[in-house]
């Protein structure tokens, strides 16, 4: 991995669907308990499904 950048994030902020990309916009709460848009995750329509099935094993 070229860049192996941790990004800590606290919940999903939106979710779109724009010309065969996924983009899912995360938020982490500020020092004031404020969400702020902190990355965005852009995943190609034929990558989805291994991604979202990477996301639930996490979960178990």
């Amino acid at each position: 991995m070229a860049d192996d950048t941790t990004i800590l994030v606290d919940g999903v902020h939106a979710v779109a669907f724009h010309n065969g990309v996924f983009r899912v916009t995360f938020f982490r709460f500020d020092g004031a308990g404020r969400p702020q848009q902190v990355v965005s995750l852009a995943i190609p329509d034929r990558c989805a499904k291994d991604v979202i099935d990477a996301f639930n094993k996490i979960k178990r």
